[in-house]
C-alpha cells in the first residue's frame, strides 16, 4: 500500500507542476501530463490487482479460479520469420479466454 500512495503523491504533484508551468511551455506540461497520467493509472492497476489476489503466487492462484494455466496466457508465434511473445486477453467474467474483436480467428 505504501507504493500505491506514493504513486498517487507523485501523480498528484505532477499535475500540480504541469499547472504552474507557463502557458508557452509545452513541452514541460506533456512530460508532467504524461508522469502524472502514467504514475496514477499504474497505481489504480496496482490497486484492483491486489483487491483480486493477482499478485499471490504469480498469479497462479488468480489462474486456476479462472481455469486457466500460464500456458494460456503467454504463447510465442513465428511470424515471418520472427517470433513474437504473445499476450492473451482474458474474459474474467466466464473464466474464457477472449480472442478480440474477431471472435477467435487468427492473424
Amino acid at each position: 500500500m505504501g507504493l500505491i500512495r506514493a504513486l498517487n503523491q507523485f501523480g498528484l504533484r505532477a499535475q500540480l507542476i504541469g499547472k504552474d508551468a507557463p502557458d508557452r511551455a509545452d513541452f514541460c506540461q506533456a512530460v508532467a501530463s504524461l508522469l502524472s497520467l502514467s504514475s496514477l493509472q499504474f497505481a489504480y492497476a496496482l490497486a484492483k490487482s491486489m483487491e483480486r489476489g493477482i499478485f499471490v503466487d504469480g498469479g497462479r492462484q488468480y489462474l486456476a479460479e479462472l481455469h486457466l494455466g500460464v500456458q494460456d496466457l503467454f504463447r510465442e508465434v513465428s511470424l515471418e520469420g520472427r517470433r513474437f511473445l504473445a499476450v492473451a486477453l482474458v474474459d474474467e467474467r466466464s473464466g474464457n479466454r477472449s480472442h478480440g474483436p474477431q471472435g477467435g480467428h487468427e492473424l
